[in-house]
């Protein structure tokens, strides 16, 4: 209600002003696409008297302060979309800069699956690899590198560790559940891959919004009237603050625009991984006890009863 052209999306704490109670989790916006969004565009048009802020985090840095081992495994898996079947990867490139850097939506993903077995491609095979290249021009620098000067100096590997973020060593778990044959010659899927149960995803997500809710990845925005974001939504997550859902913050309207990305953002081919797994048509696809959560909202986990509605 009240966007002034079909393609702005009106948030607001009040519901007659705009949608309310979205955007809780960290998440990248368009993970329901095959393509996602490239460049994200926020205008303030009310800023609220109070809570309010919304926090941005660097996914690049965040990779960084992962441990090697970690890194490793995070390569070989890929999120499902709860509510098109959209696959991701989870740890990729970024497709201009070349940096690698996280991708995953905490209020959307109804899947993860892993292909424990997947050897890293050489880097003349990943170049072009989904539509990524690597340092497409020399001249391309920076970008998403820094976010309010966010990102700039995180320290790699054993800060993970020290900082407690819960990542594990990055052996994958025994016993996770395969690809039935004939699940995996219906939808494109490699021998081998396998995915994730609730224990794997509530501790991994957890572990996941731990890690970009820390201060030396991300940061708060505290919006002022007129404020316009632009964000690279490959190379940076978002998420909304508890005080931009309640009216006791004063009236908070904020206009979003996307920008579709030029390339689908699909898997690496080595990974053996179909590009869409509708979450519907599970049914024989893995064995008993894979997570699978269809619909808007994809996996629950934490606290989820406290928080508002994923977008």
């Amino acid at each position: 209600p009240g966007a002034p052209m079909r393609d702005i999306f009106r948030l607001s704490n009040h519901q007659e002003h705009g949608f309310n109670s979205v955007g809780p989790e960290w998440h990248n916006d368009g993970s329901f696409c095959r393509e996602v969004f490239g460049y994200v565009v926020y205008h303030i048009i009310k800023a609220p008297e109070g809570e309010g802020d919304t926090r941005f985090a660097h996914l690049g840095a965040a990779y960084d302060l992962l441990t090697p081992a970690v890194q490793e495994r995070l390569k070989k898996c890929a999120s499902i979309n709860s509510n098109s079947g959209a696959v991701h990867p989870l740890a990729s490139p970024h497709p201009v800069s070349g940096r690698t850097s996280l991708y995953l939506h905490l209020g959307m993903t109804g899947a993860m699956l892993e292909n424990p077995s997947a050897d890293a491609p050489s880097c003349e095979a990943t170049a072009g690899v989904a539509g990524v290249t690597l340092r497409e021009s020399e001249d391309v620098k920076g970008v998403g590198e820094d976010v309010k000067g966010v990102g700039a100096g995180a320290a790699p590997g054993a800060a993970a560790a020290s900082a407690g973020f819960g990542f594990g060593d990055g052996s994958t778990p025994a016993g996770l559940p395969t690809a039935t044959p004939a699940g995996a010659e219906a939808h494109g899927i490699a021998p081998g891959v396998v995915a994730w149960r609730d224990a794997e995803m509530e501790a991994f997500f957890s572990a996941f919004s731990s890690l970009l809710d820390n201060p030396a990845v991300s940061h708060s925005h505290k919006w002022e009237e007129g404020d316009v974001v632009i964000i690279d939504n490959l190379a940076v997550a978002h998420k909304a603050t508890p005080g931009a859902h309640t009216k006791a913050a004063g009236l908070r309207i904020l206009h979003r625009t996307t920008v579709l990305s030029s390339r689908a953002f699909d898997p690496p081919p080595h990974l053996g991984m179909p590009h869409t797994l509708d979450t519907g048509e599970h049914t024989g696809v893995f064995g008993a006890g894979a997570t699978w959560a269809e619909g808007y909202v994809g996996f629950r986990w934490g606290d989820w009863g406290d928080r508002g509605t994923p977008h």
